[in-house]
């Protein structure tokens, strides 16, 4: 019988030595894995963040500093032109009654500002002079003989609405609507010449109206872009004024009101971020003035078109 209780707990204590053991063994194995793993994830977000900072130094090296946007940039903008510019008058019937003509010269002063949700204003100055040549069916072609002094104001805003989805269009592209108000100031002066008894006077014409208009913008390289744009302008009040005491001093100067009318400009420009260069275009058609006296101002149109450069501060 004691033999038998011998062997019993001799068995128990083997059991439990084995228990222990394979316990041990498998706590050290735990151990060692729970150790390793904290390694190799340490190892893999090391990975993980050096190819994320090679990415973003790949993707500063292949932006270049001036890199421009098709939105429109805060900045201002100093500008040169030079254009043919033809004025004529329609006496009766669309019977082209007199003309004007000459090679204008021209300063330009810009001024965009971008505001939130793709928003902006923009001002913009134009200075420009020219001496004209003159033709009518009294006087036939005559040389230099009036100049013209054009300055104009205008004040715009807009939104940028930029589409660079692929998936739906295969290029990148920026479309900017506007509107705004402008103001514009034609002074002509011949009160110098006289010609076939004929004497030259002072003119002044004045418009006030609202341009509205879009400029679509397409991404040439990173660098540079092309900026279409297309403007329509309707007549919001004309004032004609004529110094008809130039040619004698019994006749009164008179005020004319042009009530109706309408212009429209365009332009095409190569941009980069520090200068731009390109075509426009300027056209206006003003239909007869109000009379005023017996006196007034007949059916005119303008068209101006040459080349500017401007550059971006």
């Amino acid at each position: 019988m004691k033999l038998s209780n011998r062997i019993i707990k001799c068995a128990a204590l083997s059991v439990l030595s084995l228990t222990c053991s394979h316990t041990a063994n498998a706590q050290e194995g735990y151990q060692r894995y729970y150790n390793q793993v904290p390694a190799q994830q340490d190892t893999s977000y090391s990975r993980y963040s050096a190819a994320r900072q090679k990415q973003a130094v790949r993707s500063t090296q292949q932006t270049p500093s001036n890199a421009i946007s098709l939105k429109t940039e805060t900045g201002f903008e100093v500008g040169l032109q030079m254009s043919d510019y033809y004025y004529q008058e329609n006496e009766i019937a669309s019977e082209k009654f007199m003309d004007q003509s000459g090679l204008k010269f021209g300063l330009t002063l810009g001024l965009n500002a971008a505001m939130s949700y793709g928003f902006f204003m923009s001002g913009d100055l134009r200075f420009a002079y020219s001496d004209n040549d003159y033709w009518s069916a009294p006087t036939g072609d005559v040389e230099g003989f009036g100049e013209d002094i054009l300055g104009e104001a205008r004040f715009l805003v807009g939104k940028d609405f930029i589409s660079e989805n692929k998936l739906i269009v295969p290029f990148a592209f920026g479309l900017s609507p506007y509107v705004g108000i402008g103001y514009r100031n034609l002074h002509n002066d011949s009160s110098d010449t006289v010609v076939a008894g004929l004497h030259g006077y002072r003119r002044t014409s004045e418009y006030i109206y609202a341009p509205i208009g879009l400029t679509a913008r397409f991404r040439v390289t990173d660098t540079s872009r092309l900026s279409l744009t297309a403007e329509y302008d309707g007549l919001l009040q004309g004032n004609q004024k004529s110094c008809l005491s130039d040619v004698n001093p019994a006749l009164p100067d008179v005020d004319n009101e042009q009530e109706s009318g309408r212009g429209a400009r365009g332009s095409l420009m190569y941009e980069t971020k520090s200068w731009s260069v390109g075509p426009f275009v300027e056209y206006w058609n003003v239909n007869q003035s109000v009379e005023t006296a017996g006196w007034y101002e007949p059916h005119n149109y303008t068209l101006e078109y040459g080349a500017q450069v401007r550059v971006r501060f």
